[in-house]
């Protein structure tokens, strides 16, 4: 989830860094198919709700995971610009390195992650409905919030769905060195990040509550599935 957080710290301060800039080239290979055709599943629970418990799944999944991860850095590299571009080939560097450590089998995070991943699996569904309501939170902010209180509605439903993933946790795996192994990613870390740019906006409270309600997506109104357009959307519907 790494790299879910730092496009999320993209899509709030991106805005404020670029106010005007296109994000995007205007280049026909550079459409919203070409970033869709990377996939999924190099975000952690956000493509599906287990993880992979032994070492053959595991070399499987990590030969998906890293090619995609080579997909969106390319589409990154030759379609993005300015900040976002940074940030997103940022991520896609520091999740690169994370899944490279998982994936060696002489690493000692390769044996941790094998460990932890049976009881990490326990809380797989709650945690992937988490991420899953959270892209489309996301996407109906950028669609239904006021302008400029879309960053401040974005703070409070990051928030919801971190407290989510932790409660998940918390409540479906029992084992301290798997939620360590957890706690120890640099998730926990650019989570104070947000929390510092997101100040008082966290959910429950009374600033989070003050929010309106936003309407409901419409029928036709579906969320992309690639984290790059999500925050795309919603950092070109920031003034």
């Amino acid at each position: 989830m790494r790299y879910l957080l730092t496009l999320i710290v993209c899509a709030a301060l991106g805005p404020l860094l670029s106010a005007g800039a296109k994000y995007v080239r205007d280049n026909p290979d550079c459409g919203d198919d070409a970033i869709d055709a990377c996939g999924t599943e190099f975000i952690c629970f956000g493509h599906e709700p287990r993880l992979p418990e032994n070492e053959t799944h595991l070399a499987e999944s990590c030969k998906r995971q890293l090619k995609g991860i080579d997909c969106a850095n390319e589409y990154s590299e030759r379609c993005l610009l300015g900040f976002f571009r940074g940030s997103a080939v940022t991520a896609l560097i520091t999740l690169q390195e994370e899944t490279e450590r998982k994936c060696d089998a002489t690493h000692p995070d390769h044996k941790r992650y094998l460990k932890s991943a049976p009881c990490l699996n326990k809380a797989g569904d709650r945690i992937h409905k988490c991420v899953h309501n959270f892209r489309d939170d996301l996407y109906r902010i950028a669609l239904k919030a006021p302008p400029k209180q879309k960053i401040r509605y974005a703070c409070c439903e990051y928030s919801k769905m971190y407290s989510c993933k932790q409660t998940s946790l918390t409540e479906n795996c029992k084992d301290p060195k798997a939620i360590q192994y957890v706690r120890e990613s640099a998730e926990y870390v650019l989570h104070n990040l947000v929390k510092v740019f997101c100040g008082r906006y966290e959910s429950g409270s009374e600033e989070c509550n003050a929010l309106d309600k936003l309407p409901a997506l419409d029928a036709n109104e579906n969320a992309p599935k690639s984290f790059i357009l999500l925050l795309k959307s919603f950092a070109a519907a920031v003034p």
